[in-house]
């Protein structure tokens, strides 16, 4: 989970039988190459995470082992705030944007959804939790 507040993704524990979800703490902080927060949280097949960074402007290919960074892709407004793998085979990025706070003529992008082609790796697939009943 990405945490605005804290610049900060945050791991945690997690049940598969009951739900439950335990043991909070920073898995990493977001970089100072890069203004502005972590938004969101995407990971690739290589197990690497992706975060745009809110107020920066761009997206940080981070690795969660040693917490280096490892890619920085620049987007064309600040207010970057969510991410997600999608298209054939989860081979493309997309990057949502933003537009409260900010006047349009200086933030002429703000509100778009950008589309990276070829960020050059796959997204992962993302299993989902399905309750029992």
């Amino acid at each position: 989970t990405a945490n605005l507040n804290t610049n900060a993704i945050w791991v945690y524990d997690h049940d598969t039988q009951s739900g439950v979800i335990t043991n909070a703490r920073v898995l990493l902080e977001g970089t100072s190459k890069v203004r502005g927060s972590v938004s969101d949280v995407a990971v690739d097949v290589e197990g690497k995470i992706w975060c745009p960074h809110h107020g920066g402007g761009a997206v940080v290919r981070y690795d969660p082992q040693d917490k280096k960074v490892l890619k920085i892709i620049r987007v064309q407004t600040k207010l970057c705030s969510s991410i997600a793998f999608g298209g054939t085979n989860l081979s493309q990025l997309f990057v949502v944007t933003s537009s409260e706070t900010v006047a349009m003529e200086r933030e002429y992008y703000a509100g778009s959804l950008f589309l990276l082609e070829n960020p050059g790796v796959r997204g992962a697939v993302v299993q989902g939790y399905a309750p029992s009943e």
